[in-house]
């Protein structure tokens, strides 16, 4: 059998006409074991692609029952092409995934994610949770990963219990006392924070924002309950 990108496999319609024999509605996969199946033909009559034709299935399981053994991989069919790629510069493509930032000038939609449908002049019309609406490319970005978005949680978290910036020791200890510098002991204050200014004498670290990316890209703030 042909080496498969069953990442891409899943998600992308072109690649899968691509690669699957014509009919096939799933692959079943675990380890060396792989299989095309119909799972629509003759009664749910499950179907194996060998030696280029369909076959019926010696197995004659249920698309069910795969799911349900623990080590199968069933892939289905998706339902269109993979969405375009996107990195960041001008308006996204039509079919694109992108988010909904805050900047000057947004009047609705911060957070939300959204396919883009359609491009009006210099905007992206974007399929949002509740309707549609129409941005410029400073109000979207492409869509985070997970750990982009726990990052720039811990970074907004840590931000938010800084009043203002001052000398960066007092800007530490607001963080310590805040519970997002690590606690090792009760006597451990003093020795985290000396550890932690080196972090910040920096020269770009100029701001509030700075401190707290230094220090989250330093692995010296811990994750907390979000107030």
């Amino acid at each position: 059998m042909m080496t498969i990108d069953i990442e891409r496999l899943a998600v992308d319609l072109d690649y899968w006409n691509a690669v699957a024999p014509e009919g096939a509605t799933h692959l079943i996969n675990k380890n060396n074991f792989a299989k095309w199946i119909d799972g629509i033909k003759q009664d749910f009559v499950e179907y194996e692609f060998k030696a280029n034709q369909w076959e019926p299935s010696n197995y004659n399981w249920s698309l069910e029952k795969y799911t349900k053994i623990k080590g199968f991989h069933v892939i289905a069919k998706p339902t269109k092409p993979a969405a375009p790629e996107w990195d960041g510069a001008g308006l996204p493509p039509v079919g694109c995934e992108c988010e909904v930032i805050e900047s000057d000038g947004l009047m609705y939609g911060q957070g939300e994610l959204g396919e883009v449908i359609a491009h009006v002049e210099n905007t992206a019309v974007i399929r949002m949770s509740y309707g549609l609406g129409c941005f410029e490319a400073r109000h979207l970005r492409p869509i985070r990963s997970q750990a982009e978005r726990e990052r720039d949680t811990a970074i907004d978290h840590a931000f938010s219990k800084l009043t203002e910036f001052r000398e960066a020791r007092q800007v530490l200890g607001d963080l310590y006392d805040a519970g997002l510098l690590p606690k090792v002991s009760e006597h451990d204050r003093e020795e985290i924070i000396s550890d932690a200014t080196k972090v910040m004498d920096q020269d770009w670290v100029l701001t509030e924002k700075d401190a707290a990316i230094a220090l989250y890209e330093a692995g010296l703030l811990r994750k907390t309950e979000k107030d």
